[in-house]
């Protein structure tokens, strides 16, 4: 028979090349004839019958896109035995309690090297040390603390999964300001969009000269700029596609405002004093909501599944993440690496006073302020503009809706007499068949009544509505009014331009009046 050391080595050649015969067969084995050849597919469906858990994990994989060939699952079948051996005596460690975390099986365990998401946060920006004052006001921190655990999971958005590609500086930063936003009582209704950073934030940065890479890395304080700057669209608006192709899109309305103020940093620590005034520096920090960080990663992380990590780290900062809590025992993490990785996606790593071996401490970007301002802020595709706090009126109608092109209670008391202009401003933004008013429903009522019972009934409607959301709905009408003109018939130029003249106007004294606490799209 064929010696067991050659037998795997021949099952990886490609099937031309793959001949069992004597010649390779070690003397002592005595074979007078060539070897049976065995088919590739007869032995991986002997594997698949042996061993459930590594057929699940090759479905999956191939359920994600990736080739999973009769060659490339023998290949994978190899790296499973590996991880296998590791995680099993691993977890019989955890079993004894000589250990305080639990690994497992998983996508990455059936993964060649090329396919492991690679750990792509840049920190090759100019650190900084702290200086003898900091040290000494982040001594008076603990004493100060009034709490001690934190944990702002609850207030999270859903976990989402970089798979292959590099970009967890996006993923990270994304999910620190969803989660501040959601602090600050701006819930959202769809996660931001990963892919927007990935492809929108390419400029070189004129304050460090460096720019992100979308896929290919990237860095916290230049996403902090860009979020300064621009309003960010809904996840399912601008979905992510594994990779960055560096085209931004440019027809999204935003979900979220800026944010006005970011707290960002890298420092580097040469004594055991620094490093606890920065674990406690960083609790402070964490008071405020999550904080988007840095995190030496090794491979022993991806096979992490539940308990307090204890494990190796590594020697330089490269993957980033979020920091959502914390208790005296251990930091609590979230990652982007999917629901089925860690503790539903999340990973809490053990606190040591003096020590830092991950290094989580030392790098971060936080959202601080919501900005309030009057002009609007510049997305691919719209502005996003400050209403002005609706006033509480017990005599008013309440309607729960984002202007009445959403809201089947809401009557068109707009000023203008075409409801194409409805029709087409709710079929723009909000898709086909969107009903944009009650007309019918309110010209049929109007019937039974006399005309002036009527009239006075719509004044009153109408007044009663905040001023600035009626403002803003003309504004957009008219506007959208204008390119209706111009697209359907053959009006002169200056007519048109007088028209957008004007609804640019009206646009302006908006800006003015904008408020502070309340955001709608436009």
């Amino acid at each position: 028979m064929l010696a067991p050391d050659l037998f795997p080595k021949e099952l990886l050649k490609p099937t031309s090349e793959r001949i069992f015969t004597n010649v390779e067969c070690p003397r002592t084995c005595g074979c007078p004839k060539p070897v049976v050849v065995v088919k590739p597919e007869t032995k991986l469906q002997e594997i698949y019958k042996n061993n459930t858990d590594f057929k699940q994990l090759i479905t999956n994989l191939g359920n994600e896109g990736i080739n999973v060939s009769t060659d490339g699952a023998l290949e994978r079948y190899d790296i499973f035995v590996k991880n296998k051996a590791t995680v099993d005596a691993h977890n019989k460690n955890f079993t004894k309690k000589l250990t305080s975390y639990k690994m497992a099986l998983n996508a990455y365990s059936v993964m060649k090297p090329d396919e492991i998401p690679p750990n792509n946060l840049e920190i090759d920006i100019a650190p900084t040390t702290l200086t003898k004052e900091q040290i000494e006001s982040a001594k008076s921190l603990r004493s100060k603390r009034s709490i001690n655990s934190i944990n702002w999971m609850p207030r999270m958005r859903r976990i989402l999964d970089q798979k292959t590609c590099g970009g967890c500086w996006a993923f990270a930063m994304n999910a620190a300001v969803e989660g501040f936003l959601n602090i600050s009582n701006l819930t959202l209704d769809d996660s931001l969009s990963v892919q927007q950073l990935l492809d929108c934030d390419r400029k070189t940065n004129s304050d460090f000269k460096l720019n992100n890479k979308g896929c290919g890395g990237g860095y916290f304080q230049i996403a902090a700029s860009y979020l300064r700057t621009t309003g960010v669209v809904g996840y399912d608006d601008y979905p992510f596609t594994l990779s960055s192709s560096g085209m931004c899109r440019t027809n999204l309305l935003p979900v979220a405002p800026r944010i006005k103020k970011f707290d960002s940093g890298f420092v580097v620590t040469n004594s055991s004093e620094q490093v606890e005034a920065l674990n406690k520096m960083m609790e402070a920090r964490l008071s405020k909501g999550p904080v988007a960080i840095g995190m030496a990663v090794v491979d022993e992380v991806y096979k992490y599944s539940e308990g307090i990590y204890e494990g190796p780290c590594g020697t330089s900062i490269n993957h980033a993440v979020v920091l959502v809590g914390y208790t005296d025992e251990y930091w609590i993490i979230r990652n982007s690496w999917g629901l089925n990785w860690g503790e539903n996606g999340y990973i809490r790593i053990k606190r040591e006073r003096s020590t830092d071996p991950c290094q989580l401490t030392r790098y971060w970007s936080q959202p601080i302020e919501i900005g309030t301002w009057t002009d609007p802020v510049v997305v691919p595709g719209g502005v996003y503009i400050a209403d002005e706090p609706s006033t509480d009126n017990s005599t008013q109608n309440k309607v729960d809706c984002d202007g009445c092109e959403k809201c089947d209670d809401c009557e068109d008391d707009d000023d203008d007499d075409d409801d194409e202009i409805d029709e087409y401003y709710a079929n723009e933004f909000y898709g086909e068949g969107t009903k944009t008013s009650t007309k019918s429903t309110s010209t049929s009522t109007s019937t039974s009544t006399s005309t002036s019972t009527s009239t006075s009934t719509s004044a009153s409607t109408s007044t009663s509505r905040p001023t600035t959301r009626a403002t803003t709905r003309a504004t957009t009408r008219a506007i959208t009014k204008a390119a209706i003109t111009a697209a359907t018939t053959r009006r002169t130029t200056e007519k048109t331009l007088k028209v957008i003249e004007k609804a640019t106007g009206l646009l302006e004294q908006l800006k003015k009046s904008a408020g502070k606490n309340k955001y709608r799209r436009f």
